[in-house]
């Protein structure tokens, strides 16, 4: 199966859920891009990273995580997005000890902080990435910038519509993309309309 490698272009704070970080992802040679909501801590270590001139007074978890394999000799080959189930990225660690291949589980927020600090490169399936990926509308001139700013403003629109404008809204769910279902989902459940969350469910299954 073809893979794509992705770069991590930037952190964002979340918009729809207090504590909660959104990490913009985007294919190394092209335009395809996704996100990825992480937590707190995560986030910390991946703004980290991204920095580079700011360290921490004592080790974080990933940092310690990275001190130990180059101790062992463990050398990280490269993570890989692997799959999306009910909104939740997965991820795999392929690592290295002597001649010896070992794949590890992880989450995705994981596998990005620790790829930044090992320096080794993300993949994703080709596949998954044409399902998730967010339609590309910037022109050549447009900046990173503004284009998360219209991303921030599609997603406040959706969470500020209310249930009935959702409900009317449901015959165009093939026109949405996985961030505005997942976001519409999200204003189902908090209203308590289950009858349109398993419906919004139904046609987030459908794109995996």
């Amino acid at each position: 199966m073809a893979r794509v490698q992705l770069e991590v272009v930037t952190l964002a704070e979340g918009v729809s859920q207090s504590n909660s970080y959104t990490v913009l992802l985007q294919e190394k040679h092209g335009t395809k891009r996704f996100v990825i909501v992480i937590g707190y801590s995560e986030a910390q270590a991946i703004a980290l990273s991204l920095d580079g001139n700011i360290k921490p007074n004592r080790p974080l978890t990933h940092d310690l995580f990275h001190q130990v394999c180059k101790n062992f000799n463990v050398e990280l080959l490269e993570v890989a997005i692997t799959d999306l189930k009910e909104g939740i990225y997965y991820a795999n660690l392929v690592c290295k000890k002597g001649d010896h291949i070992i794949d590890i589980d992880s989450r995705s927020s994981d596998a990005l902080a620790l790829a930044l600090r090992f320096d080794c490169p993300i993949y994703i399936d080709e596949l998954l990435l044409n399902k998730v990926c967010i339609e590309d509308k910037r022109d050549e001139q447009q900046t990173i910038q503004e284009f998360e700013e219209e991303l921030e403003e599609e997603l406040k629109e959706i969470e500020n519509m209310t249930i009935d404008e959702l409900d009317k809204d449901q015959t165009n769910f093939t026109k949405k993309t996985l961030t505005e279902l997942k976001s519409m989902l999200k204003k189902a459940l908090q209203n308590e309309d289950y009858e349109l969350a398993a419906k919004l469910r139904d046609e987030i299954s459908k794109r995996k």
